[in-house]
């Protein structure tokens, strides 16, 4: 369920199947020239994503593990330098210490995310939204509230296999899988 990648020797995996991590690096080449991304959730893939944007376009991931989101940081620094003209990292850490318990539904729980779900205004101009944090339903349905583009793609990843988690959120979206 993972794709190799190596982004400084820092991270090695990207945690998704080639035909998915395929599709978005498609969805992003259609994006407008100036197009903003905005991803829940820092990783392999959002080297991935950083790698596939091209200059004018803008990616903003959203973290809430300073661990992990410095992690992250030093892998993008080590990879492609300096890309903060294209690329924002906002760490919004969760509130009240409350464990999301990864690959669980504990990581549903929306409490604690009051920021992480809806950190600055600037976020809800992207053409495409890639959700792949904590409480991926609740980011979900704060764009379909917020998002100011007309038809945004909305992707909350690991959906398949996890229906019922989602299933109280996705009644509002088409979905397809």
């Amino acid at each position: 369920m993972s794709t190799p990648v190596n982004y400084g020797n820092i991270l090695l995996e990207i945690q998704m199947e080639s035909g998915e991590l395929n599709f978005m690096v498609e969805e992003i080449k259609k994006m407008p020239t100036n197009g903003l991304m905005v991803e829940w959730g820092c990783g392999g893939s959002t080297c991935k994503w950083i790698e596939t944007l091209t200059n004018q376009q803008k990616l903003i991931t959203i973290e809430h593990t300073d661990s992990w989101s410095n992690r992250v940081q030093r892998a993008i620094n080590k990879e492609f330098g300096d890309v903060s003209s294209r690329f924002e990292l906002l760490h919004v850490p969760v509130l009240y210490d409350f464990d999301h318990k990864y690959s669980t539904l504990l990581e549903e729980h929306p409490i604690g995310t009051d920021n992480y779900i809806n950190p600055s205004v600037k976020i809800w101009d992207a053409d495409i939204f890639f959700i792949d944090g904590i409480a991926r339903a609740t980011c979900a349905l704060m764009v379909l509230h917020k998002h100011r583009k007309k038809s945004p793609s909305i992707f909350i990843h690991d959906y398949v296999g996890r229906e019922p988690w989602y299933s109280w959120a996705s009644q509002f979206f088409r979905v397809e899988t």
